[in-house]
């Protein structure tokens, strides 16, 4: 064996190895709330394969029907689950299958694209960085497969046979996917002319790889759910916000949550500018162009999306940050160093931070985990449950019928409602009795105000009241709805 394929073949056999320590023995630390790896939106994605793999049900309660997540990322996680499910039916292993998946996607581009094993680590803790389990690392490997082979190889060369395919699939992964596709199947007309081939030819046969999976990705999703649209995607999209209103709360974020997100994007890019300045002219241009496409994905978003979330910019980071590794000054010199400095610095400080949280919120996780356990004891199996934040890692670890409040993964009715604030009376239409709320009642109101649906603390009983003294998001409660009776009076429960 040459070698350079036993070298990949050792690196392959050490991460399946340590892919399966990641998600098996240290599921529980990673899986933390709050502060874990993974955000609410990927556990919805858990939920939601599971229903798929093991139901053959696109739903993230088992009860309603949503399209709110992009589908071939939910298909795979999906067939993960159905895989997993021929030898188990317990979910930690569900999960920990699925982990394990996307840890791989993460070595994937360490192996394929590092050239050596610090730049290997480099690349995969960028797949950590900003929550795992999400689809744009996926989209991420994609990309810089494009920019290695085809968009960044040196003009002579021949056109890649995979490019068309991949081209396919960035719209299939995420539908705004075309912009980052548009931008590169552009840059030819940026570059030095191919030989016997006009930039145009180039930029067409691109432009139409690139048009048919948006039409693949527009058509499967109109057959299945006889929309063009996601749920997530008609809520989050443009409402009576200004762009300048969009954009101070995304560079922002939920209590300044996307500003280091932000500070990183703006470094990498920045590193990724500096190594191409030095380029001969007539290449300067592509290549500028090509690092340009990620970040007009994030610059998108920061503009039109209402809440813009870190997987966002995993894209821009993987390619800036191999930019600068692949293209930039070597190593021995100052600049160099400094960059690589810079790049592994961010995994480091992710992973100082990370350990300083569970020792801050160590509170607050353990009462999150013994949460569910009380969820699990005191609601039926069969009986939905209503919430509004945190639904996914609840309804994942409780194992109970979570209907999403804040709507991005249940259906297009409810998304309607809640848009046109026409939700009262939407528990009792479900036969909704019990309520998790991850915040303290204020005003004598469990729910103050829900796309119309209040529900005062009168109307309730507290099965297991918050802990006192815990920040915003961690309160977790769980109460029940009174019964009342034939007038419609509440009927206290018994002492």
């Amino acid at each position: 064996m040459p070698p350079l394929a036993q070298r990949r073949a050792f690196q392959w056999c050490a991460a399946a190895v340590l892919s399966v320590l990641l998600a098996f023995p240290l599921q529980p630390p990673l899986t933390r709330f709050p502060r874990g790896l993974l955000a609410d939106d990927a556990y919805f994605y858990v939920k939601i394969a599971w229903n798929l793999g093991r139901h053959g049900m696109s739903s993230f309660d088992g009860i309603h029907t949503t399209d709110g997540y992009h589908l071939l990322w939910g298909w795979v996680l999906g067939l993960t689950s159905a895989l997993t499910g021929w030898f188990t039916a317990e979910p930690r292993f569900h999960l920990g299958a699925m982990l394990w998946l996307y840890f791989m996607v993460c070595w994937a581009i360490g192996i394929w694209f590092g050239r050596n094993w610090v730049e290997t680590l480099l690349l995969f803790a960028m797949g950590i960085v900003f929550k795992v389990m999400m689809e744009t690392t996926l989209l991420a490997l994609l990309l810089l497969a494009l920019c290695e082979r085809e968009y960044l190889a040196p003009a002579p060369a021949p056109r890649w046979r995979w490019s068309p395919l991949l081209l396919v699939l960035l719209p299939l992964i995420r539908i705004d996917a075309i912009l980052i596709g548009g931008v590169l199947v552009l840059s030819p007309f940026l570059g030095s002319p191919e030989p016997g081939r006009r930039p145009v030819d180039r930029v067409l046969a691109g432009a139409g790889w690139l048009a048919l999976g948006a039409l693949l990705q527009a058509g499967a999703h109109f057959l299945l759910f006889r929309r063009w649209t996601s749920v997530s995607m008609e809520l989050k999209g443009f409402d009576e916000a200004s762009v300048l209103d969009r954009l101070r709360h995304n560079v922002t974020g939920f209590h300044g949550a996307n500003g280091v997100p932000v500070i990183l994007f703006v470094l990498l890019w920045g590193l990724a500018i500096l190594a191409v300045l030095p380029r001969p002219k007539p290449e300067r241009a592509r290549h500028l162009a090509v690092l340009a496409a990620p970040a007009v994905f994030v610059l998108f978003h920061l503009a039109a999306n209402n809440t813009i979330n870190y997987w966002y910019f995993v894209p821009a980071a993987y390619l800036h940050a191999w930019y600068f590794l692949r293209f930039g000054p070597e190593a021995s010199t100052r600049l160099g160093w400094a960059g690589r400095a810079a790049i592994a610095a961010v995994p480091l400080l992710f992973i100082a931070k990370w350990a300083l949280d569970g020792r801050i919120r160590d509170r607050e996780i353990r009462w999150a985990r013994q949460f569910v356990g009380e969820v699990r004891r005191r609601v039926p199996p069969d009986e939905p449950i209503f919430q509004m934040d945190a639904s996914g890692w609840v309804g994942w670890f409780s194992g109970r019928q979570v209907v999403n409040g804040d709507g991005l993964v249940n259906d297009h009715d409810y998304a309607r409602r809640l848009s046109e604030r026409r939700l009262a009376g939407y528990l009792k239409e479900q036969g909704i009795r019990y309520i998790v709320q991850n915040l303290y009642p204020e005003n004598g109101m469990l729910i103050g105000d829900c796309g119309g649906l209040t529900v005062s603390m009168d109307s309730v009983e507290t099965l297991v009241p918050p802990p006192p003294g815990f920040p915003d998001l961690s309160a977790f409660g769980l109460y029940r709805l009174k019964d009342r009776d034939a007038t419609g009076a509440l009927i206290s429960p018994p002492p």
